[in-house]
């Protein structure tokens, strides 16, 4: 099995809609709407915070995965190794983990509207109690160079500011702003 390195930055914004248009006017095509729940979970025998780790239980419109984050690799950008699996029962899952002595983390919401352009995933997402973030995303199977000079195109042609940036998780932003 070959494993994806998921590379990405984060942007918060104060709004979605002027990066849209600048989007659609270049050509981007739309990917849909979701509505994401993903519910996070420590494991019993080590912790996720110091491994920088992450399971997710994420729910998308009617659908269920499992997710897997490996720890970060060092680059300018997030880059970790993910692996995911569709199940078909969000509550059996759940189940599952809290028998095997997984605890409940955190929940995280949004709504993802989502563009691909020069084969880049573009996310404009409303997450709940967090804010507005534009999300830039590769899936990298080997070049990882490439990977981050295309996320550096799309950012630069969104004009989005270079100096919110963020690498951080959704998680890490809601666990450090106090939520859960």
């Amino acid at each position: 099995m070959k494993l994806s390195l998921e590379i990405e930055v984060k942007i918060p914004v104060q709004e979605l809609s002027k990066y849209e248009e600048v989007l659609v006017s270049r050509g981007a095509k739309f990917i849909g709407i979701q509505h994401q729940v993903d519910i996070y979970f420590q494991h019993p025998c080590r912790d996720f915070r110091v491994t920088d780790e992450a399971l997710r239980v994420r729910l998308v419109n009617d659908e269920v995965y499992l997710t897997y984050k490996g720890s970060r690799r060092k680059a300018s950008f997030k880059a970790r190794p993910e692996i995911e699996v569709k199940v078909s029962d969000h509550n059996k899952i759940v189940d599952i983990l809290n028998n095997l002595g997984f605890k409940y983390v955190a929940k995280i919401e949004k709504i993802r509207k989502m563009y691909e352009i020069d084969d880049v995933i573009v996310s404009l997402d409303e997450v709940y109690d967090l804010g507005k973030f534009i999300e830039v995303e590769v899936r990298n199977y080997g070049n990882h160079e490439k990977a981050i000079k295309r996320i550096e195109r799309i950012i630069k042609l969104l004009r989005l500011p270079t100096s919110k940036v963020t690498t951080k998780s959704y998680l890490e932003i809601l666990l450090e702003k106090g939520n859960r």
